[in-house]
């Protein structure tokens, strides 16, 4: 009897076949994630900085030179964080702003952002949302 001889040739190309989609999902399923995260950040800093500014740019300065508290204008508050938010971050939008008390502010934001490899899978977008509670004075 003669021994069987194995042909190996052409096997790493098998291999290769079988195992590169997967790495092009993980790689593209990194990507997306990376970018909400990125996004989620942003939208977190932009939704601080629209409530934080708003406090200083909308308090009643009158009655902060006489009885030394910071009494918030909801209109200004209000104009005042879209006003920053959209000079932060272009694609979010206020969803609400509310004023806690007298010198605090709650500021909702959220924005769409668009996956790029999760779109094979049949998802386009997802919603992210902001909350922040700044106190003034």
């Amino acid at each position: 009897m003669q021994p069987i001889e194995k042909k190996e040739e052409g096997v790493i190309v098998i291999i290769v076949a079988l195992l590169l989609p997967i790495l092009i999902g993980f790689i593209g399923l990194t990507i997306d994630a990376g970018n909400i995260l990125y996004h989620k950040n942003m939208l977190i800093e932009a939704t601080e900085a629209a409530a934080r500014s708003a406090i200083y740019k909308s308090y009643d300065q009158t009655i902060y030179d006489t009885e030394h508290r910071v009494v918030l204008d909801y209109e200004k508050v209000k104009s005042s964080t879209e006003e920053i938010l959209r000079m932060n971050y272009d694609a979010a939008e206020v969803v609400e702003v509310t004023i806690v008390d007298e010198s605090a502010v709650k500021l909702k934001t959220r924005v769409k952002v668009s996956y790029t490899f999760m779109k094979i899978f049949g998802y386009k977008e997802k919603l992210l949302e902001a909350t922040q509670i700044v106190r003034g004075g």
